[in-house]
């Protein structure tokens, strides 16, 4: 359900249309940083739904409520700082019957190995347009 702000404009998810599309009931979302990210892994496997939520703070109590009933993974940044923050909010998935599970793409490495690696504050879309490993 769309909320205002003080402008007058509403905030949701990037492709949360896409939750109401019949072909789509039973599929579960992706939930990226990015909205490129979004449109890319779409693109790519078509078997979830991707949706946004447009920068590490912008994922609001709002904005998920959207999701409740749905399986979500939600696929951080490539960074502790993002993880740790995304970590905090799976209680808030909870708390509305979202069943959350975190992927978690540093794969335990600590943002030091990260920018040693190149990796650092990477996203699904970086690991797809390259050939190098995590």
């Amino acid at each position: 359900m769309p909320y205002k702000n003080e402008d007058g404009y509403y905030s949701c998810l990037f492709g949360e249309h896409l939750l109401d599309v019949i072909e789509n009931k039973e599929k579960a979302v992706m939930l990226v940083e990015s909205e490129k990210t979004a449109i890319v892994c779409a693109m790519h496997y078509p078997e979830y739904i991707w949706l946004a939520y447009g920068g590490i703070t912008a994922l609001t109590n709002e904005k998920i409520q959207v999701l409740i009933g749905r399986k979500v993974i939600l696929i951080p940044d490539m960074s502790e700082k993002a993880v740790a923050i995304m970590t905090k909010k799976i209680s808030e998935f909870e708390e509305r019957q979202i069943d959350v599970k975190i992927w978690d793409l540093t794969y335990g490495k600590t943002d030091k190995v990260l920018m040693e690696s190149g990796w650092y504050n990477s996203d699904l879309e970086d690991v797809l347009r390259t050939d190098k490993t995590i």
